[in-house]
């Protein structure tokens, strides 16, 4: 009983989280290795800062075309007709593919094209308000300090464009004073464009330092993270072979005793006769409520007949538990898929489902797994009530969710949730399968 007890307490520590595993010294030989942290998406940087390069214009170009001469206009035209333009582009690219692969260098073309169009508007309208040269420090600082900031830019970079932002204003004013006009405005200029580059420079190196430590601790955190999972895998598959084999055939032979015993009973104790029939099926309903435990904490279909097969006697079971209708559908998988790939999918698709029965108040589920080359992308949909408006993006994420997210991260795939197209909420996930396949791709479905 000792025994009996002290295991009960190692699974409700497993179902509620705060088990205490094994030192994590090192990731396990055969685990996969978390990826590094994927480079940023900086689209949603781009947008501001061409954004507020839109507005810059639009506020700055009546003021100036009160400001400058009659003359003069078209050049101003002009100006504004480039920034507007370099700035749109990297607007309206940061909203396609070519933002999300290059957005880097969409950050760089901004900062470079800008500070081009500031040197341009210095050459044709030198002594302009609001362009005049002591002006010119702050538009290049701030353009500096941007791509320091917001494109996350290195200290060798920030270095080289403050380089050729000096160089470039040197030239004008070199080319202005050669015009007869004085070159001391340029001169003091210069200089606070200097301090100006060498202010974001600093900040780079700040930033890039701050940047790979975060860098580095998320990496740490991402392997302790896989090796949590794998430790807590471990100790499921381990409780569910105990529980199954070890307490399973103590259970059915203290079974097989009571009925001895209700058997050799005389009928003159017919009330010690009663209450062994009742031990005994008490004995019979907590085997069959722990074949069902084990079954949750580590099914054993998934080691012999794989993934599709495990998934299809979940969804039966959800189905009978809950009333909700299932439908299962998988297409193009391998016979059997890496062990720790299929324990990712079924821990995931195990805990929508969970999430299903308890918040979507749905009436049917659909769990889609389907493999293309080197690729197996899963989806959970249901009818139910779905998502909050922003798609939860206000709400704390629950700790199912953040598990699933790094069962996928461990495995370098990608995860989204989102509201469905026709109502309920959708889970979808990819996840890369290794190159070197096993047997002959096959389908399956069941539904009900």
């Amino acid at each position: 009983m000792s025994r009996l007890a002290s295991l009960y307490c190692r699974v409700i520590s497993l179902a509620r989280g705060d088990c205490a595993p094994a030192p994590l010294l090192a990731l396990s030989p055969g685990m996969p290795v978390p990826p590094a942290v994927e480079p940023i998406d900086q689209r949603p940087q781009l947008r501001v800062a061409a954004a507020i390069a839109l507005a810059s214009a639009l506020c700055l170009l009546p003021l100036q075309a009160f400001t400058v001469d009659a003359r003069q206009l078209p050049a101003l035209l002009v100006i504004y007709v480039i920034h507007t333009a370099v700035a749109g582009f990297v607007l309206l690219a940061s909203f396609t593919g070519l933002g999300a692969r290059r957005g880097d260098g969409l950050g760089l073309l901004l900062v470079l094209g800008l500070a081009s169009n500031l040197l341009l508007s210095l050459y044709l309208l030198p002594y302009a308000v609001p362009t005049y040269p002591s002006l010119m420090s702050s538009a290049f600082t701030t353009l500096l300090i941007a791509g320091a900031v917001l494109f996350s830019w290195s200290t060798r970079r920030t270095t080289l464009v403050g380089v050729l932002v000096c160089a470039g204003f040197a030239l004008v004013g070199a080319k202005l004073g050669q015009q007869g006009l004085p070159m001391a405005p340029f001169v003091s200029t210069l200089c606070w464009v200097a301090i100006g580059a060498a202010l974001a420079v600093a900040c780079a190196r700040v930033l890039g330092r701050f940047r790979s430590r975060l860098i580095q601790r998320q990496d740490e955190l991402a392997a302790l993270s896989a090796r949590l999972i794998s430790v807590q895998e471990e100790q499921l598959r381990r409780l569910s072979r105990e529980l199954h084999d070890e307490l399973g055939q103590s259970l059915t032979a203290v079974s097989s005793y009571l009925w001895l015993l209700e058997r050799k009973l005389p009928p003159e104790l017919a009330e010690l006769r009663t209450r062994a029939s009742e031990a005994r099926r008490l004995v019979t309903k907590t085997l069959g409520e722990m074949r069902e435990l084990s079954q949750l904490l580590r099914p054993p279909g998934l080691d012999l007949y794989g993934l599709a097969g495990s998934l299809e006697s979940h969804l039966e079971a959800f189905r009978g538990r809950h009333q909700i209708a299932t439908k299962f559908t998988a297409e193009g998988l391998p016979e059997r898929l890496p062990e720790e790939i299929e324990t990712a999918v079924y821990r995931i698709i195990q805990e929508a489902l969970t999430n299903v029965a308890r918040h979507a108040h749905a009436k049917s589920v659909w769990v889609g797994l389907t493999g293309r080359g080197d690729e197996l992308r899963l989806e959970v949909r249901d009818d139910g009530v779905g998502l909050p408006a922003d798609n939860g993006a206000s709400r704390p994420s629950g700790i199912g969710l953040i598990g699933i997210r790094e069962r996928v991260r461990a495995l370098g795939g990608t995860v989204s949730l989102s509201s469905g197209a026709g109502g309920g909420a959708c889970l979808r996930a990819s996840l890369p399968l290794p190159r070197e396949g096993g047997g002959a791709p096959t389908a399956s479905g069941a539904d009900s």
